[in-house]
């Protein structure tokens, strides 16, 4: 359980980093990557926070809510990019 703790943190960490990387390296080639980082990290997150709810807490409204919204989180960055990329 520490462990998993542990990890939410760092990909908290993470994902903040990631953002302000994405901001400073605005318009340039690997604006991206951060951004797929930062993305990524929050999915992530948000899974894990709903599996330690679940299974540690016993809590499940509230893991079962922290897996739905990773998910339209997911959705939701996926619909963006493919608006941003014209490909609809």
């Amino acid at each position: 359980m520490k462990r998993l703790k542990k990890i939410i943190i760092l990909l908290l960490l993470l994902s903040i980093l990631s953002a302000i990387l994405t901001s400073v390296f605005d318009d340039t080639n690997i604006e991206n990557t951060f951004r797929f980082i930062w993305t990524s990290a929050l999915f992530i997150c948000g899974i894990l926070l709903g599996i330690y709810h679940i299974y540690y807490k016993k809590n499940f409204l509230a893991g079962y809510f922290y897996l739905f919204t990773a998910i339209i989180f997911l959705i939701g960055i996926i619909n963006i990019y493919y608006k941003n990329l014209h490909l609809y």
